[in-house]
């Protein structure tokens, strides 16, 4: 029985994205399918302030479930596009508010029931007034992303190899992963366990292979095998949630670390097991005959 361990982190790309309309009197209308309302609370707070802002999800039901787990990507271009939006509808919403105080917009500030004049805090014009005033406060707007964002991730294998047989048993994983701020926490770790298994699966049991002829010999789920509940461990799990600096929300990616490092850390167990035993190479999936003709 011996411990391995291995980890890589996974890279996503930059790319252009076209941002969200929002619109005012009070409420933020997200007309991306990819917006999740606490996330557009958790950004336009930062442009209208906790107490002035209300949020409104546009989107059918079908859409709040899928989008509700807010995959990296999308998450990203959501926040920087979103605090974009609410950033310039603010400073119009200014606009209209001097305009209506005949002020310099300069001397105007916002608070929980509107606009006012520095100083003359009983001058006040609302939220509902400045959106019912002006025809066209709305703002879409173009963003680019900041760069590509880094998940990080280390897994740790702890394996049982039957020397007789070259059976080989998982007895115990752990998976940490950064993936920045985690928008929801029992979808990122539902993310970490589905990717830990999916690493475990390509390490010990999934395999295709084909005949002479092209035909393939794994066809059906009889001879491609995948694990059950039955053949894991309880995979724990830890996140050091270091916000990223590349976009508004500090999000990272999830899913891709466990597919990428588990299967290495279980390879890693793998050969440490056995290394005292002179065998310093072994090959994914790793099935009991490999592992017995290495030792034989």
């Amino acid at each position: 029985r011996h411990a391995g361990r291995g980890g890589l982190g996974a890279v996503m790309g930059a790319k252009r994205v076209k941002a969200l309309s929002v619109r005012g009197t009070r409420r933020v209308d997200l007309h991306d399918p990819a917006g999740v309302a606490d996330a557009a609370r958790l950004l336009s707070e930062k442009s209208f302030g906790p107490a002035t802002a209300k949020y409104r999800e546009l989107g059918t039901i079908a859409n709040l479930l899928a989008f509700n787990r807010m995959q990296a990507l999308p998450a990203r271009n959501f926040a920087d596009s979103t605090t974009a939006a609410a950033d310039e509808l603010f400073e119009r919403a200014r606009l209209v508010a001097a305009d209506l105080l005949e002020a310099h917009p300069d001397d105007i500030v916002s608070n929980e029931d509107g606009w006012a004049v520095v100083g003359v805090p009983a001058r006040l014009v609302s939220w509902e007034e400045v959106g019912t005033v002006s025809d066209d406060l709305s703002v879409e707007v173009d963003t680019r992303l900041g760069g590509p964002t880094h998940p990080y991730g280390t897994h740790a294998s702890v394996v049982e190899l039957d020397t007789a047989t070259g059976g080989i048993r998982l007895l115990a994983h752990v998976a940490v992963d950064d993936c920045g701020v985690a928008l929801e926490e029992a979808s990122v770790e539902g993310q970490q366990h589905g990717g830990a298994v999916s690493g475990i699966a390509t390490a010990l049991w999934e395999a295709g292979s084909w005949n002479g002829d092209g035909v393939p010999l794994t066809a059906t789920l009889a001879d491609y095998l995948l694990p059950t509940t039955a053949e894991l461990p309880m995979i724990g799990t830890l996140r050091p949630a270091i916000p990223t600096g590349r976009n508004e929300l500090g999000v990272r990616g999830i899913g891709e670390n466990g597919a990428i490092a588990a299967h290495a850390s279980v390879l890693n167990a793998a050969v440490d097991a056995v290394a005292h035993l002179g065998v310093t190479n072994l090959q994914i999936p790793l099935a009991p005959e490999q592992i017995w003709r290495a030792l034989v």
